[in-house]
């Protein structure tokens, strides 16, 4: 059985403390190699100690989890930790924050670019941002207090309208198209191959044991371009999504996001309208994840979207 990543982030919060503890060590990732594996290691500026730790048993050669054993690799040099998604991005990538400049305790997640009346978009939850030609600044200043202007509120039908017609999706209007243009290290846009299904709204939740979200729902991506007259750039890149569909994307809190459709249904968001959607199994997503886009996964792709989380050590 494979391991899944989401595991592995558990299980190495609980090595964190021991690790850090460690003189030289600097991060800790887990993510997936390029035949999809799950990876973790151990950045150091010397191996030496850390090698020692694992000999003398302070830390364990193997990270543990219910659905099997992940190998713990020591690396040394710099780790690029352009996976923070809190923060500042020019261009952004799916999964960056964002928010709205009049709200300081704001953040949600920039979903993926897309294209409305023949002009680049970003798109997004509605309720991350606010009315139509408000302004929109990356990362969200729940992240960054003096964080930048990248653009206005191009459509938020969430903002408008009595209740019960309010769509939770918005668009961003960039103030340069090249904002929203895939960058370098950008995780894949939706293509025919891996088309978008899911728009993800965290907002939605109910608590489980623990306080642990129960169901986080995602609206289907091609009800929510057509509330903002929008589409995907490439044609054929938005599907439906199926129950146990596999599904992936990247959000503000959470990082990957790999799931498998667990129910299709007809929801509805608080004081907004009903759409189509999904639930997923386990329940991926946190607040903060409001806006992410998740596509269908296509086996043997390689690379999955976020391929990796690194821990930085505090301080």
């Amino acid at each position: 059985m494979a391991v899944e990543l989401e595991a592995v982030l558990a299980a190495l919060a609980g090595i964190e403390p021991k690790a850090f503890s460690i003189a030289g060590v600097f991060a800790l990732e887990a993510g997936l190699d390029d035949s999809g594996a799950v990876v973790v290691r151990i950045w150091a500026e010397d191996a030496a100690p850390v090698k020692a730790a694992l000999r003398a048993g302070l830390l364990p050669d193997q990270l543990r989890t219910a659905e099997g054993s992940v190998p713990l690799l020591v690396e040394t040099g710099r780790v690029e930790l352009w996976q923070a998604h809190t923060a500042r991005e020019r261009p952004m990538r799916p999964g960056a924050s964002i928010g709205r400049q009049a709200a300081p305790r704001n953040a949600g997640t920039y979903g993926a670019r897309v294209v409305a009346g023949g002009a680049p978009r970003g798109i997004t939850a509605g309720h991350v941002l606010g009315r139509r030609n408000s302004i929109v600044t990356q990362p969200g200043r729940r992240d960054q207090a003096n964080a930048q202007r990248i653009g206005t509120v191009a459509a938020n039908p969430y903002r408008v309208g009595p209740a019960g017609r309010r769509h939770d999706v918005a668009l961003v209007a960039p103030d340069k198209a090249a904002d929203v243009d895939p960058s370098p290290h950008d995780s894949p846009q939706p293509s025919p191959a891996n088309p978008a299904v899911g728009l993800l709204l965290a907002g939605v939740v109910e608590a489980g044991p623990a306080g642990l979200p129960q169901r986080v729902l995602y609206m289907d991506v091609a009800h929510a371009l057509a509330q903002v007259e929008a589409a995907m750039p490439q044609a054929g890149s938005v599907a439906q999504a199926a129950v146990n569909d596999r599904v992936e994307g990247s959000g503000r809190t959470s990082g990957p996001i790999r799931a498998t459709v667990a129910a299709r249904g007809i929801f509805a968001a608080p004081g907004g309208a009903r759409f189509p959607g999904f639930s997923c199994r386990p329940p991926a997503g946190a607040r903060g994840d409001s806006g992410a886009v998740v596509t269908r996964k296509t086996e043997g792709r390689g690379k999955v979207q976020t391929p990796r989380r690194v821990i930085r050590k505090p301080g």
